[in-house]
């Protein structure tokens, strides 16, 4: 680590890039605890620029995946949602806590942070109705993930799934997925449930585009 310093850091004049360097290095050796270190003198230093400069956008989703694999993911997307002014820029470093979570966080680990997306979303924070929106988003793609990854085992979430899509009338996303879901789930215990809900869900689909057309 001192070597890392001397060869990045030592000598120069602060920048936030260096110590994003070396957090990603020291993350890379589950150097997890010094990693964070860098990582929040980083974002010290980008400041209010840390969402808006793309020099520094790498970084921030270096700084979620050190503390999403601490498990402080609420304390950085406190942090980070004050600064966030581009949705599309949010959503993009939050993607990158979407998946720390998917590679290390158990079972247990995973319906916690669903629960988290959940208040986060209906909460919306400073971010208002657009970061809503996408934590919705980041939460559904990753509840599908974890759908398609375990087939079968009620626990991974694709009731949430489903009320989450209808909730904002994401009809033909819902149908084209739990058709996909279908293809993988276990055949010994495959039921016409699914392929109910996914015909009702392009039906609601098909209704809500008609009226848009009256």
């Amino acid at each position: 680590m001192k070597a890392l310093r001397t060869a990045l850091i030592e000598g120069r004049p602060e920048r936030p890039q260096p110590f994003f360097e070396v957090a990603r290095i020291l993350d890379s050796w589950n150097m997890l605890e010094p990693a964070r270190g860098f990582a929040e003198r980083g974002v010290e230093l980008a400041g209010a620029d840390l969402l808006t400069d793309n020099d520094y956008i790498s970084g921030a989703q270096v700084y979620v995946r050190i503390m999403t694999r601490l498990r402080a993911h609420e304390a950085a997307f406190k942090r980070l949602e004050m600064l966030a002014s581009e949705p599309a820029v949010f959503q993009r470093v939050l993607t990158e806590m979407g998946a720390a979570v998917k590679v290390y966080f158990s079972p247990q680990e995973k319906a916690s942070f669903q629960a988290f997306l959940e208040k986060a979303a209906a909460v919306g924070g400073a971010g208002g109705a657009g970061h809503c929106r996408r934590l919705a988003d980041l939460e559904a793609r990753w509840l599908f993930e974890e759908m398609m990854v375990h087939p079968g085992e009620r626990h991974y979430g694709s009731s949430r799934f489903s009320k989450l899509q209808e909730q904002r009338m994401k009809y033909d996303d819902l149908a084209h997925k739990l058709l996909a879901y279908w293809n993988v789930y276990p055949a010994s215990k495959r039921t016409n449930g699914l392929l109910i809900e996914a015909a009702q869900a392009y039906r609601s689909g098909k209704t809500r585009r008609a009226s848009w057309r009256r």
